[in-house]
């Protein structure tokens, strides 16, 4: 007899959550996730400073001389000691070794930790320490190179910034434009950044098309691109007041998981959600209502339902010769295989 008298009977089946529950605002469920996930998204956190913080040491170090700014006045001298004794203080050179290790190694890590505030932003379970290696493996490569733009793009921005201009010669007006391009391109790669490790996580995309779907997606979510750069700032802002225990414990999965809960929505309702190509070229989005008789995203987990994008479009191709699965911003990309997190709770 399972339980006594139908009490403490763990194998039956739970209430659940109804269909027709009302949806959480995301504002309430950002905090609700963030919570729950709290311990793992530290450990996370742990595991990102850990591999990051040699070369974060090190460009900070080399902004301050930059600007010729006195590094205390945005953090204590204790914290400039760390960074300088990281970089500067380890025999045998041993610092410069690890810097470029971490330089190396900060966009795959980026990558593998995007892949965990991504799943925990659609509630879906996640091993932190498996996942995060497994996925820094499988996207080696292109995390690297992405990682390589993101050091020239702060390199560049920090470079052309630090610059004397106050010359009226004709290589100082040419700097001082190219000083404006790089605030521009500084600000717009920020933004795409915002979805450029989560389409990486996401799809088996070129690096080139990972660009330019951010791109896009920088100008589509735009409000929750504002959004993002508002609350990371406040956090950042924050940081700077006790720089190495909050870097070390909370500021990077807080930052990264506000990043991901925002763009991840604009990312599904483009590339996840299935849609329709009308006569006049132009998009549908198809809602849950429209799709009951194929569910399935075209880019579900299950290879099969990939077969079912065929009957979205009603025919065998588009009128351009495409294939049907085809889908606009995916540059024909299949979803990434998320099997490995199929190994436990929710919780």
């Amino acid at each position: 007899m399972a339980g006594f008298f139908g009490l403490f009977n763990y194998a039956k089946p739970g209430k659940g959550v109804s269909k027709d529950a009302p949806e959480k605002k995301r504002f309430f469920l950002f905090f609700e996730l963030y919570f729950r996930k709290f311990w793992k998204l530290m450990l996370l956190n742990i595991m990102y400073a850990v591999i990051t913080f040699p070369f974060v040491s090190a460009f900070v170090i080399w902004v301050c001389s930059a600007f010729g700014l006195d590094a205390t006045l945005f953090a204590d001298d204790m914290t400039m000691y760390i960074f300088t004794m990281t970089v500067f203080g380890l025999p045998a050179n041993l610092g410069y070794v690890l810097v470029a290790l971490s330089a190396i190694l900060m966009g795959p890590a980026t990558a593998a930790a995007t892949y965990v505030w991504r799943q925990f932003a659609r509630e879906e379970h996640s091993w932190v320490w498996g996942d995060f290696w497994e996925r820094l493996r499988s996207n080696f490569k292109q995390g690297l190179a992405v990682g390589i733009i993101d050091i020239l793009v702060w390199v560049s921005f920090v470079l052309y910034m630090s610059l004397d201009l106050t010359g009226s010669s004709t290589l100082g007006q040419y700097l001082f434009v190219f000083r404006y391009v790089a605030i521009v391109i500084f600000i717009v790669y920020t933004v795409m950044r915002f979805y450029i490790y989560l389409i990486m996580v996401t799809f088996d995309m070129s690096v080139v098309s990972i660009l330019r779907n951010s791109w896009i997606f920088s100008v589509l979510g735009i409000v929750r691109n504002l959004c993002t750069i508002l609350f990371s700032g406040l956090v950042i802002a924050a940081t700077l007041f006790v720089p190495i225990p909050l870097m070390l414990t909370l500021t990077y999965s807080l930052v990264g998981f506000i990043t991901t809960f925002n763009a991840y929505p604009v990312v599904e309702k483009y590339m996840l959600k299935p849609r329709r190509q009308n006569e006049d070229g132009t998009i549908t989005i198809l809602e849950e209502e429209d799709t009951k008789e194929t569910p399935e995203s075209l880019f579900s987990d299950d290879v099969s339902a990939r077969s079912s994008a065929a009957s979205l479009r009603g025919n065998d191709s588009d009128d351009d010769g495409r294939p049907p699965e085809m889908l606009p911003f995916s540059d024909n990309a299949p979803h990434k295989d998320d099997t490995p997190n199929d190994r436990g709770s929710n919780d």
